[in-house]
Formats: structure tokens, sequence, C-alpha cells
């Protein structure tokens, strides 16, 4: 499934550049057992500058 191959890709961006991020919402629910796909994926970032300019960053190399 291309969804999921991107959201891994992602993730790992996000992760490997030290991005402080949760993944939330239904996605975050089926991982933990709970399955309630509503086909769109929620991230909450942590709201501070060095955060932000992380992120910033971490959006170039898509």
């Amino acid at each position: 499934m291309k969804l999921e191959k991107d959201l891994r890709e992602f993730v790992g961006l996000l992760t490997s550049e030290g991005v402080e991020f949760l993944l939330v919402g239904a996605h975050a629910l089926a991982f933990h057992g709970y399955p309630r796909y509503t086909g769109d994926l929620d991230f909450w970032i942590r709201p501070d500058a060095a955060n932000a300019a992380t992120v910033l960053a971490a959006r170039h190399q898509v």
C-alpha cells in the first residue's frame, strides 16, 4: 500500500532528523489494536522554534 510506504518514509525522515513528534489519531489507535480508519493522518509536532527549524530543514529532503 503506497500510503503505508510513504508514511514509513516520512516518519523515518522525521526520526532521523531528530524532529520531536507523535503520530496521533486513528493510525495511532490502529497501531495499538483499535482500528478506526478515517483516511487521514494526524501528527503532533512539538511547537517550539528549534523543532520548527528542524521540520523545515527536513522537508527539503522529501
